[in-house]
């Protein structure tokens, strides 16, 4: 194998670890370019990432879900390529549903969150002029899987795997 072609296969794991490292150290790399592929549909899809990138600490105790596989994190080209979630439950019954991309920075979606045993109704804050926003949470271990109403899958969110990162 070539020495270009070796620099060229190791280029995204030594640009995953600089930025590992450089959020460890706690340096902002919130405008560091993210690494991405796009698959044969067109959409961008990131390579693994820290959970802990670049979202902000909750400002108050909180449960935290990352995203776990691909549908909680795309984005399409032209919108900086990736769209990281993740969910923040805090201890009076509100949850918060975060995004982070590279030209947004972080927004997140509110709501109130009902538990009755390992299932969780979130009715999110504010409806679509179609009807409200819920959507259906299971918990197994530590994975909360979510499955969004007709309303929200057609304002494009996608059904996923969390996992609990604290």
């Amino acid at each position: 194998m070539s020495r270009r072609r070796i620099a060229q296969s190791t280029l995204p794991i030594v640009t995953l670890v600089v930025a590992y490292l450089a959020t460890a150290c706690g340096a902002d790399v919130s405008r560091t370019l993210i690494p991405s592929r796009v698959d044969t549909t067109g959409w961008v899809k990131p390579l693994p990432l820290s959970p802990a990138l670049p979202f902000a600490d909750p400002s108050r105790p909180a449960t935290i879900f990352v995203a776990a596989d691909d549908t909680s994190r795309y984005g399409m080209p032209g919108q900086d390529g990736v769209l990281l979630s993740r969910y923040v439950f805090y201890e009076d019954s509100t949850f918060a549903l975060q995004f982070y991309s590279a030209s947004r920075g972080q927004f997140e979606y509110t709501g109130r969150v009902a538990r009755a045993d390992s299932v969780l109704d979130l009715r999110f804050d504010g409806a679509s002029i179609a009807g409200p926003w819920i959507a259906t949470g299971t918990l197994r271990g530590d994975t909360l899987s979510v499955s969004y109403n007709q309303i929200m899958v057609s304002s494009d969110f996608a059904d996923g795997n969390y996992l609990r990162a604290r």
